[in-house]
């Protein structure tokens, strides 16, 4: 957790009752946590600038690292995927 006079505003994507309990430790050391379910509600609300840091599924996080290596021309280790 960050120090307590840093409040962050956080936008999690994930069903509400899989993210509940680490929303619930968040909301109480007062960061500003949102939820959506949706990846395209997300990239609108993140393409605002409106939160500092985003929560985002394991998977959907990996496919983002890839499309960029994609984009980039880039090839990842595959061991970088591996748990």
């Amino acid at each position: 957790m960050t120090a307590p006079d840093i409040r962050k505003r956080i936008l999690f994507v994930s069903l509400k009752r899989e993210a509940e309990p680490l929303l619930a430790q968040l909301r109480a050391a007062r960061h500003e946590v949102s939820i959506v379910e949706d990846l395209d509600d997300a990239q609108a609300l993140l393409a605002s600038g409106a939160f500092d840091q985003a929560v985002l599924p394991g998977e959907t996080t990996e496919d983002a690292i890839r499309a960029a290596f994609a984009v980039g021309g880039l090839r990842p280790r595959p061991s970088a995927f591996r748990g």
